[in-house]
């Protein structure tokens, strides 16, 4: 009788213990499974928050490019300006007599070939003064489709800078979770190793 009384104890013992472990792994085995999701979820926001850096980085010498050509076409538009104006002044400062001394110029020439070459000499001046206008022109709307460009990706910076700003955060919590896992598998690792040395 004490011997079936002994095997009854010890076979209810093993399967209470392998019963146990088998619990105790399972849930060990799905907290591993919890952890190892988190650290990838947290791989995949770092891979992110590396491109969108990247995406900064190419933004922003995007937009030092396109100030250096500001840059450029402001000097162009001021030398541009400067002969203009000074033309122009030249013409006020001698006022009506400007048309005259040129009708003057042509009828003073001493044969038609020197009157056709100051009057080519005179249209030559009058388009590039035109063109210099025209010029200016050009190089004002390419100096505001520039302007234009850098807001836009100074807004898509800021949008940029907005998502990493998220993805930051997301990562606190992911992180957060993975200390919470790290110290519920430890816990549960102690638990298990306690159990094992009760039933042994």
């Amino acid at each position: 009788m004490k011997k079936k009384v002994f095997t009854l104890f010890l076979s209810i013992f093993f399967v209470f213990s392998i019963s146990s472990r088998a619990f105790a792994t399972k849930e060990l085995d799905q907290n591993r499974s919890d952890f190892n999701e988190i650290s990838s979820s947290l791989k995949d926001i770092d891979n992110e928050i590396s491109k969108l850096n990247d995406e900064i980085q190419k933004t922003k010498k995007e937009i030092q490019t396109i100030e250096n050509k500001i840059d450029g076409l402001k000097i162009e538009i001021s030398e541009n300006e400067e002969v203009l104006s000074h033309r122009i002044r030249e013409m006020y400062k001698n006022g009506s007599t400007a048309n005259i001394t040129v009708l003057l110029s042509l009828l003073e020439s001493n044969s038609f070939s020197e009157m056709s070459d100051r009057l080519y000499a005179y249209q030559s001046i009058i388009k590039m003064d035109k063109k210099l206008i025209e010029d200016n022109k050009a190089k004002m709307s390419e100096l505001e489709k520039s302007s234009e460009a850098i807001n836009h990706k100074q807004e898509n910076l800021q949008a940029i800078n907005e998502d990493i700003n998220k993805k930051l955060s997301l990562t606190k919590e992911k992180k957060a979770e993975v200390d919470k896992k790290k110290a519920d598998l430890l816990s549960e690792k102690e638990k298990i190793a306690n159990k094992i040395k009760e039933n042994e």
